[in-house]
């Protein structure tokens, strides 16, 4: 895991080049109220950060060692074991097919554990979208998992 520190100081980074790429355009926002100017702030640096994080291919996939799924504490043979790491596997593969704005959805909540209002905060969305989304791709996730066990 990364430790707290570091993402403070990546962040602190990341906003810096958000704030060069403002000030850049400037000009082009000339137009643009105080509450406009202040939400296309947060989209860039947003922007930035998912670039960076595409970049270092942390956001897009997902360890597949790291995704944890129900397990029956009974059973720990070797063949259910390996059945398990199978199923992790599928749903790396299944969440890496989401579309981003699903995708980044699914992976702050479960992966990273995050609340529905944490989320809409840091993506500045309402929690209603964020609800949607989330509803949208638990279904797609559901239907990839069905055509996968199909397919097999």
């Amino acid at each position: 895991m990364i430790c707290k520190v570091y993402l403070l100081r990546l962040l602190k980074i990341l906003t810096k080049y958000a704030s060069v790429s403002i000030v850049k355009n400037i000009s082009r926002y000339d137009k643009l109220t105080p509450a406009e100017l202040q939400a296309l702030c947060v989209v860039i640096t947003r922007n930035k950060c998912l670039d960076y994080m595409r970049k270092m291919n942390r956001f897009s996939t997902v360890d597949i060692d790291e995704i944890r799924l129900p397990l029956d504490k009974t059973e720990s043979s070797p063949e259910t074991l390996l059945v398990q790491k199978e199923d992790r596997y599928e749903v790396q593969k299944i969440i890496s097919l989401l579309p981003e704005i699903y995708r980044e959805i699914i992976v702050l909540r479960y992966y990273y554990g995050w609340g529905i209002k944490k989320i809409a905060k840091l993506l500045n969305i309402p929690v209603k979208t964020v609800d949607s989304r989330l509803y949208r791709a638990k279904k797609m996730v559901g239907r990839f998992w069905e055509d996968e066990k199909k397919g097999n």
